[in-house]
This record gives structure tokens, sequence and C-alpha cells, in this order.
């Protein structure tokens, strides 16, 4: 039911890149071998698998013509029923039962030439059964069949949401009454949400906006033509983004609300400049004081704009974790600078000389600006220059101190109300006893109040293809989903406690690795624990040995949780190792012992049974008491070219060993991983094990290296420094060309450290982080500090040309 109405209906929608069911049973057509009969009649199991494939087919012959007519031959041999199944027989020509298979059904056992007939009810039982289970999926408790929808690359997850929710509408109506359809996980509502608060942020925004420029300048007019401003310079750069293949998302729409707050201010600062022409020039006719308001800004905005967006630009040519995240808001933020430069050179202009500019006045508030402002602010330059230079480097040493203790991260970390615990058993562990520690650990988490519901996977629980089948999980191996309600503690601190709670299970060899969804970038920069370690080496016992040291000195210490080991311990294996000198003598090779061996124990799939509008597979396998001993197993016979019968024991030896699941590699030396979540502070917990690392393991034989989030921070550290570097050499290019000296280009750029310290101090006083989100800040406000400093030392040389006093100048200009 689930693949007829579910699978096959979802598929069909656009933008599906693919449907996997998870859970439920399965059934398929078994053929159940009896090894003394397959004896007796001296007949492979292989050969029986081959015989299955090719008597189930459907082969065109060509055409018939006639005289008027022309006719398709085919010639039809599908099975139709089990039935046909268990009739299929077997003819031996002249001994060589590799010879010629028949596929014809006979009445009689023995042909006029005496060869015997065999057919597979003879020698198997034929049966309709259950797949052997791979797997379970539970959601609260309750098994269930979970569907997993992938989208295509490139399409939109959002507008696939709704289309998956309309169908869902749909496909209930075909579905039984008792049949209940749920969505557990929608990955785009984070999406929408984060659009949704990033709409309200910038409509409140510009709200805000328009309510703050009523009470300077107390003026309806003019904050209606700002406001008018920021819708047109939105929809031009919108149409940037259009052409330039940038997509509505999480970035872009950061991008789109800093440009708008640059359209308020060049917009703001160009307003302002032609009201005080307007009153200034009453002689000359209102479209000039407009036009020479605008030029007389040209050059300023102009160069406060390109030197803001020289800062991002340098992000556009970043490589790495951080160019992939923030080129599309780089770009937005440099197509919504170019849209506040025309925007507020042509439209501001055009708007107020269509306004009626007399009443207006720009003098408003400047009366308490005067009182309160001015006069600390003329005390100020009445300082000497050595008590300045103390206070600012007071101001500094304070400020390189809070950015020192301020924690760091490579993200900032919002709670999605989200974990996935992902359980890992010793290698060597049954199904059932993985579902039953699952089960236990399912329990405790259903007792936490915060829990909204649980969706549980263990083992396999996806489709299979044949025998190519890829299981995402094995039989050793479980997952846990658990969603939040909004109320309640934090996820890091219920993740914290129920992971002390599964320690005292003590449940021999279980490891678990919990993952906390921690917003769009947290689940999209991949890393499943904050903390990763190498140890690198040559011998692989020292290596072990100097793992299991960490990881028993991790585990004491109270920040560390879900510590996991990777590669795990050895597990025990049976190998099989054949003789080929002996197999040669028989005439078998490699391939045939091992697609024997493969078919007895695992069983293999032959061949497809149609029926109507499904399929079932048909699976050839030993009966179970044929196969559950290694004695059994080794009896299994093989028949050579030459009709003689061969045991499996006489041409292969077998072994139990222990061996690595896998052998890692980093750098070309072998590694054992060792991942951490992190409680707390991360950098300090980073610095902690570091030292402990530094102290004890990192010798001639082991090198262990700190990588995972610490790896992406210094990353993001290396490449952010980069841009700004960049960036600043760009921006005091554009100064020195504008201001044509070098003197107040070096004025401008002091004003950047400065407000960085202060930015700093903020963090700190706060408890924030200094994470990527917060560098970018940081780059943001040495763009708006150019910005405004330019600004001021532009009006500056124009008061101080009016050949007012330098002092008189300084206070009129600000």
């Amino acid at each position: 039911m689930a693949k007829r109405n579910l699978k096959d209906e979802l598929e069909r929608l656009e933008g599906v890149a693919k449907v996997e069911l998870r859970g439920g049973e399965e059934k398929e057509i078994l053929v159940e071998i009896d090894k003394g009969r397959l004896l007796a009649n001296q007949v492979s199991i292989t050969e029986v698998a081959t015989s299955l494939e090719n008597a189930n087919i459907t082969y065109p012959a060509g055409t018939i013509k006639e005289e008027k007519h022309e006719y398709l031959v085919k010639t039809v041999g599908e099975f139709q029923s089990i039935d046909d199944i268990a009739n299929l027989s077997f003819s031996k020509v002249d001994n060589n039962i590799n010879h010629v298979l028949s596929t014809k059904r006979v009445k009689n056992r023995e042909q006029e030439t005496g060869d015997k007939i065999i057919f597979l009810k003879d020698i198997a039982e034929v049966k309709e059964a259950l797949k052997d289970r791979k797997g379970y999926s539970r959601c609260n408790g309750s098994e269930n069949i979970s569907v997993g929808i992938y989208q295509q690359s490139g399409s939109n997850l959002i507008n696939l949401s709704k289309a998956v929710q309309r169908k869902l509408k749909d496909i209930k109506e075909k579905i039984p009454e008792d049949v209940d359809i749920k969505i557990t996980s929608d990955q785009s509502d984070f999406i929408k949400e984060s659009l949704a608060n990033l709409y309200s942020n910038g409509i409140q925004g510009i709200l805000l906006s328009f309510i703050l420029l009523y009470f300077f300048m107390k003026s309806f007019i003019a904050s209606t033509i700002i406001n008018i401003a920021i819708p047109v310079a939105l929809c031009s750069t919108l149409s940037f983004m259009y052409f330039g293949d940038i997509s509505i998302n999480t970035m872009s729409l950061g991008g789109l609300t800093v440009g708008i707050g640059m359209v308020i201010d060049n917009s703001n600062v160009v307003l302002e400049n032609i009201l005080m022409q307007f009153h200034r020039l009453k002689s000359i006719p209102k479209k000039e004081r407009i036009y020479r308001a605008t030029s007389s800004l040209l050059a300023p905005i102009m160069s406060s704009t390109l030197t803001t967006l020289a800062i991002f630009i340098p992000f556009v040519f970043v490589a790495g974790m951080i160019g992939q995240l923030f080129k599309q808001l780089a770009l937005t933020i440099s197509f919504s600078l170019v849209s506040s430069i025309f925007t507020a050179l042509f439209l501001v202009p055009r708007l107020a000389l269509t306004a009626d500019l007399s009443k207006q006045s720009i003098t408003a508030c400047m009366d308490a600006i005067n009182k309160y402002f001015t006069p600390p602010f003329k005390k100020v330059l009445d300082y000497k220059i050595g008590k300045i230079m103390s206070m600012t480097f007071i101001y500094t040493i304070v400020g390189v101190i809070c950015f020192a203790l301020i924690p760091k991260a490579f993200m900032p970390k919002v709670d999605e109300r989200r974990f996935t615990l992902n359980i890992i058993m010793p290698p060597d562990t049954p199904l059932e006893a993985t579902n039953a520690a699952t089960k236990r650990i399912e329990k405790l988490i259903s007792q936490y109040p915060e829990i909204n519901d649980i969706s549980v996977s263990v083992g396999s629980t996806g489709d299979d293809s044949g025998v190519a089948a890829i299981e995402s999980l094995g039989t050793y191996q479980s997952r846990i989903v658990g969603r939040l309600h909004k109320e309640g503690i934090s996820t890091d601190e219920l993740v914290a406690d129920i992971s002390n709670e599964i320690r005292k299970f003590n449940i021999k060899g279980l490891e678990t690795e919990f993952m906390t969804q921690q917003g769009l970038f947290g689940s999209g920069v991949g890393a499943a624990s904050g903390l990763m370690i190498e140890i690198r080496g040559s011998d692989l016992s020292i290596l072990k040995q100097a793992s299991d040291g960490i990881r028993d000195i991790m585990e004491k210490m109270p920040q560390f949780y879900g510590i996991k080991l990777d590669p795990p311990d050895e597990v025990p294996e049976l190998r099989l190792t054949i003789d080929r000198e002996r197999a040669s003598l028989f005439g078998l090779s490699t391939q045939d012992i091992s697609a024997m061996t493969l078919a007895a124990i695992k069983g293999y799939v032959a061949t497809k049974l149609k029926r109507k509008d499904d399929e079932m597979d048909v699976r050839v396998r030993m009966r179970p008491e044929d196969r559950d001993k290694l004695s059994k197993v080794m009896e299994m016979t093989a028949y050579s070219q030459w009709g003689m019968t061969i045991q499996l024991k006489q041409i292969a030896q077998a072994n139990f060993v222990k061996t690595l699941p896998s052998i890692k590699r980093i750098e070309g030396e072998r590694t054992y991983l060792l991942s951490a979540n992190v409680k707390g502070n991360f950098a300090k917990a980073v610095q902690e094990i570091q030292t402990i690392l530094d102290a004890r393991y990192n010798n001639e034989n082991v090198h262990c290296v700190i990588s995972g989030e610490m790896l992406a921070m210094k990353e993001a550290l290396s490449q952010v420094s980069f841009a700004l570097g960049l960036g600043v050499i760009i921006i005091f290019m554009v100064l020195a060309s504008e201001f044509e000296s070098l003197f107040q280009p070096i004025i401008v750029m002091t004003a950047v450290p400065l407000g960085v310290v202060g930015a700093a101090f903020v963090l700190f006083v706060t408890g924030q982080s200094i994470n990527s989100i917060s560098m970018l800040g940081f780059i943001m406000l040495v763009g708006n500090v150019v910005n405004i400093s330019i600004l001021l030392v532009d009006r500056f040389n124009i008061m101080y040309d009016e050949e007012l006093k330098k002092l008189t100048a300084i206070v009129r200009t600000f």
C-alpha cells in the first residue's frame, strides 16, 4: 500500500529526487532448498538460481510479414504463479548437470532417452514468506513505515513541502481510515520560520525608521520620501539577484536587510542636505537648489558606499566554508549598495522636487541636541592630546581583554528544539539485541516532559535493490530523533542529562553520539560533533591504546558528552580462505564458490514474480536447519564440470579472526577519530584537552590533531581576517583618491579599531560568542564606521573651506 499510494505518487511531484520507504515488512517468494535432496539429486544451488533467472523471461523474436499484415512475435515464459516456480524442471544430459538446463514442464519424470528429470519442488519448498528483518522503524513507541522524501538539487524546498502536503491530502482519501499519515519532520519549517522572522524584522525596521525620521525631522513628507525609496531600492536589488541567479534564502534576505539600512542612510543624508540648501539659497530656483544640494554630496556618497562595498566584495572570492556561506550575502549587500546610490542620487531629489518643502524644517530636535550633546563635545575637544591618548589606550586594553574572554565558536547556537542520537553497539551485535538496547533508551527519553515525539530507526530499514542493497545502518546501529516542545530546558541541557542517564545503564560496548540541530547553519556545516581529535601514527596497537586513554580522560570531564571512537573495537570475523589450486583441479573458480556461499547463507534473489502492478523477489536459500552451524555450512556441495561432487571444506578453510571494520588514513597516516559534543565554553574546553594531549600523548609515536568545529573556526578566522585585510587596503586606496591626501584617510581608518573594540565590549557584557555571524557583523561595522567617518570628514572640509575656524567647523560638522 505504501509503495503504490505513497512512494509512486510522491515520486511524480516536481522537485522530488527520491522517495525512500523505511520500516514495515515485505513479502517475497522463498525457494528454501533441502540440502539432503539437493545432494541426492546432484544439483547445485547456483544451478537452481541460474535456472530460475533464465526461465522467467519474455523475449521478442522478430516479426512475421504476410500479404496484408505484419505480426510481432514474442516468446512469453514469465512465471504466473508460485506453482509455475515449483514445477520448474531440470534435465541431465549425459550426466553433465551443468550442460543444457531445460525449463520445459513435462508430465513424466523420464524422457525417452532415459535422462532424469528433476522438478524444483523435489528439492525445495516454494512458498510465500516475509523477508528477513533488517531493521525496525518506530514513532512514539509504535511501529510505522516512514517515508523519506529527498529534493532535487536546485529545487525550492518550501514549494516542495507545500506540494507534498497537498498530495498527502489527496492520498488520505484513497487509503483505509485506520491508517494515519503524520509529518514528523519537515526541514522547510526552519526556513519558513527564518523567512517569516526576516520579513517581520524588515517591516518593523521600515516602520521604526519612519518613526525615527519623523521624530528628528518633524516632517511627514520627508519621512514618506525616504520610505518610498526603500521599496524601490528593494525591487532593484531583487532584479539584480534574479539575473545573478541568487535565490531568496536566509543569507540573501539578511543582505537585503543590511541593504535597506544603507538606503535609509544615503537617502537621509541627501534629503537633509536638500532641505538645508532649500532654506539657505532662497534666491535661486527650487530645481537649482536641489541640484546643488545633491551634486555636492555626489563624491562623499559614492566614496562612502564604495568603501562599504569594498568590505563585502572580498567575500565573493573567499574559499572554504565561509566563502560558501556568505557569498550570496555579500553579493546581495553589494547589489543593495549599488541600488542605494541610484535611489539616493536620483529618486530622492526627484521626489523632493515634487513635494512642498517650504514648510519643512531641519531644525527640529536640534535644540535638545545642542543642549545635551554640544557642551560635553566641546569639553572633550579641550582635552590635551596626552589625555586623549591615555583614555584611548585604556579603552583599547579593556576591549582586548574582553575580546580574549569572549567564548568563541564556529556558528551561533540556535536551539531548534531537536536532537539526533546515534547508538552504536559492538559490530557483532545481532539486530534483536540492538533493538532491545534501543527500546531501553527510547523509554528513558520518552519520560522527559520536554519531549514532543520520538522517531526511531534500528538497523537498515530502507528498500533493497537485489543483492546490491545499500544499508544505511548496520544491525548494530540505531538512530533516535527527538523533537522537543517549545518550552522547557534547552536541548543541550536535555541531551547532556540523557547522556549521563544512559551511562548508568552500563550496557557493554554501547557508544552514543548526539547531534543537536543548531538551526540552518548547524545542520548544514556537517560536523555531527563539535570536537574531533585525530590520533595519528603508524602502529595501530599504540594508537588504540592512546585513543582509549584519551577517551577515558574525556569521559571524566563534565564538559564532554556523546564521546565516540572510530573505528570501534576489533570484531570477530569468520574468514573462508579458498585453496585456489584444489579448486582449479575440480574446475571451480573463486567466483563460483563465492556465489554458492552467498546463495546458501544470505540467499540470492534470482528473479521476480509479477503480480498485477506489483513484483515480489524470488529468493533462493538453504533451509535454516541446513545453515545454522559452521560445520553444516562447510558441508555445502558444489559440482565440477566433470560431474564430481565437492564439499566446501575440501577446497576452503574456515578461520575465526579479529579485524578492524576499517582503517582510516589522514595525510597518509593511520588514524583513530575521537569525536565528542561540548557543553559550555567551547574554546575553553578545547584548550583544556589540548593541554592534556600535549603533556601526555604527543610524542614520536602518536600525533594528536584537534579538528571538527575548532578547525572550521580557525579557518573562518583566517578567511575573515584575509577578507578584512583586503577590504581595508581597498578602502584606503578609495579614500586616498577621494581626499587626495594620506592624512585624512588615516584619520578615517583610526575610527575602525575603536569601533571594533566597542563591539567586543558589548558582546562581552551581553554574554554572546564570537562566531562567523558576529565576525560578519564586525565587518559590517567597519563599513559603517568608515561610511560615517567619510561623511564627517567631507563635511568638515566644506565647513573649513568656508573660512570658519577649525574648532567651529568641527562643532558644526557634528
